[in-house]
């Protein structure tokens, strides 16, 4: 997983360099045959609420290409006596992702909202300005059909036509190699030996196409992002009526 990130051209430059070293990469699942396609009697018609988030295991570390990138930058704009703009701290707190997954039964959702540095303006004459910024993507599955709309960093909200729903099926293997049951933040999990797990099947199956949601990981990619990132489940709701906006592509979120 890959967080976004606006690069000024001497970034671009900077982080080609440092793509020739070599990055790690997220755990990704095989994709199965279309004979392993199960369907998963019941969990479509039981209501839910999923809340996870994704977010950096040591905070102070976080960014660090952009670290780098600014303290180069910093070095060309006092060559010029060009004052320069603080860079962003990152509070303890500091959550790059935050993703929610519902269902009424006849509609699905996922809406996530991710935060990350603008660096267009990361160059000697702006005072090497970085902020952080955050853009949000929603998506809508009913009748067949799935509506998505999505905001950028500007605040441009962009709704995409409508198009045929991803299948909904559940491949059986992804089900089958989560065998270790664990629990965090009070959601049941099923976890495989790596650890990469999704909400246990028995409780509600949550999908997004034909592939279970992972709802807890660690990304090793320290070279990439100075620290590991953690996705946690934050909160499971069953049962009880969920929010409409969530439903809602106007909501964002």
């Amino acid at each position: 997983m890959q967080l976004s990130v606006i690069w000024s051209p001497v970034a671009q430059i900077l982080w080609s360099l440092v793509m020739l070293v070599g990055m790690s990469g997220c755990e990704k699942d095989s994709v199965a045959g279309d004979g392993e396609l199960a369907a998963v009697a019941g969990d479509a018609k039981a209501g839910y609420v999923l809340r996870t988030q994704m977010r950096p295991e040591v905070p102070a570390k976080y960014f660090a290409a952009e670290r780098g990138f600014y303290q180069a930058c910093v070095a060309l704009a006092n060559g010029m006596n060009v004052p320069v703009k603080p860079f962003t701290e990152v509070p303890e707190d500091f959550v790059a992702e935050r993703h929610t997954y519902a269902s009424d039964g006849k509609r699905s959702s996922h809406s996530d909202i991710r935060y990350f540095l603008d660096t267009r303006k990361m160059n000697p004459q702006s005072g090497c300005e970085v902020r952080l910024v955050s853009k949000w993507r929603t998506s809508v599955t009913s009748d067949g059909q799935e509506r998505q709309a999505a905001r950028d960093e500007d605040g441009h909200v962009e709704v995409s036509e409508p198009q045929p729903a991803p299948d909904d099926r559940v491949r059986a293997s992804m089900l089958t190699s989560r065998t270790v049951s664990k629990r965090i933040g009070g959601v049941p999990l099923k976890c495989d030996a790596g650890d990469t797990c999704i909400v246990d099947p028995e409780v509600v199956v949550i999908t997004e196409g034909a592939r279970p949601v992972q709802a807890a990981y660690r990304d090793n990619s320290v070279s990439t992002y100075g620290t590991a990132l953690l996705v946690e489940p934050v909160s499971l709701s069953l049962g009880a009526p969920a929010d409409p906006t969530l439903f809602s592509l106007e909501a964002g979120k």
